[in-house]
């Protein structure tokens, strides 16, 4: 029966982190689309699921950098909303979904480790 719980755990956090990144990739092309010198601002991060055109790739020999700026991005957003998500609904909508999804994501993980572990 345990096992059956752990699956279940772990599906449900690889779809909360699927979930997560088509609501981050949404929100990036919603910025990209209405405030383009906001996305410039923020180093032109690529999402997870869609590289938009002009997305910062990155010289070959680091090719961390441009995932680096994709993933503070998406940290700032967690935690901070942004000025031009402040007046529109949809965005405010997308960034509580996106914020839901990702904090389902973290406990399920950690929940699914605990499971893990100690039986």
């Amino acid at each position: 029966m345990q096992s059956i719980l752990e699956v279940a755990v772990w599906w449900l956090s690889i779809a909360s982190i699927v979930w997560a990144m088509f609501e981050f990739d949404r929100l990036l092309r919603w910025e990209i689309e209405h405030y383009p010198q906001c996305w410039d601002e923020d180093g032109r991060p690529r999402g997870y699921l869609c590289k938009p055109p002009g997305a910062y790739v990155g010289p070959w020999w680091r090719p961390l950098e441009a995932k680096n700026r994709q993933i503070a991005l998406a940290r700032r957003w967690l935690f901070k909303t942004p000025n031009w998500a402040l007046n529109h609904a949809n965005c405010q909508s997308w960034l509580r979904r996106y914020r839901l999804a990702s904090a389902l994501g973290f406990f399920s993980i950690v929940f699914g480790a605990v499971l893990t572990f100690t039986s």
